[in-house]
Order: structure tokens, then sequence, then C-alpha cells
């Protein structure tokens, strides 16, 4: 089991995005959520805001959007009074943003990048 040792998040100076860092001590991975049009999905959903949240990782180049990346979640968005997270296909999970965040994120981080 890998343990990872610093999760940060972190805004930055910009103030439509923020940054979540991950390191285990050997592994460094940087995450970043930013302010989007929403994905079709989303803005096909009744009563669905049309700006999202979209996640996108650094690939030591570039950060490339999760949607191409073997990441759960693909983006947050706002929808009757909540905070939901979209996820592979299509799969709306309706949770506390922070347990989505946990489960569908930052496990799926480590399990994939992180983990030795």
């Amino acid at each position: 089991m890998c343990q990872v040792n610093t999760i940060t998040l972190q805004s930055t100076p910009r103030t439509w995005y923020f940054r979540l860092d991950l390191t285990n001590g050997k592994k460094y991975e940087k995450i970043i959520l930013f302010f989007q049009n929403a994905s079709s999905f989303v803005r096909g959903q009744q009563n669905a805001c049309h700006v999202s949240l979209g996640i996108a990782r650094h690939d030591g180049k570039q950060y490339r959007r999760l949607q191409f990346e073997p990441i759960n979640l693909h983006e947050f968005f706002y929808k009757d009074g909540k905070i939901h997270g979209l996820l592979s296909e299509n799969t709306v999970m309706s949770e506390d943003i922070l347990l989505i965040l946990e489960e569908h994120l930052i496990a799926d981080i480590i399990d994939t990048y992180i983990e030795d």
C-alpha cells in the first residue's frame, strides 16, 4: 500500500483555478481544477449550470484534461443546488464534494501514478 506524505491544495495567482499536489517523497503529481464550458453531457442535464469545474493532470510537459487519462472523475458541475461529479461513462455522483475528490480523484491518482 502506498502512503502519500503530502497533499497540498494551492490557490494560484489567477483566481479561476487551483492546484492539487500529491507526493509520496519519490513521485509527484500535479492536478489543476479550472472553470470551463460544461461538457455536452452536463449541458444536456435539466437545471445544470453550463459552466463546470474541469480537471487536468500535468504529464511532465503540459496539463491534459482527465478525459484522456485513466482517472475516473472528469468534471464537477452545479445542478439543483448541489455540486455533482461527472465520472467516466457519464456516471453522476451526487455525494459530498470532498468525498468525491477523495474516492474518485485522489485514490485514482495514487493507484495509477504514485503507488509503486
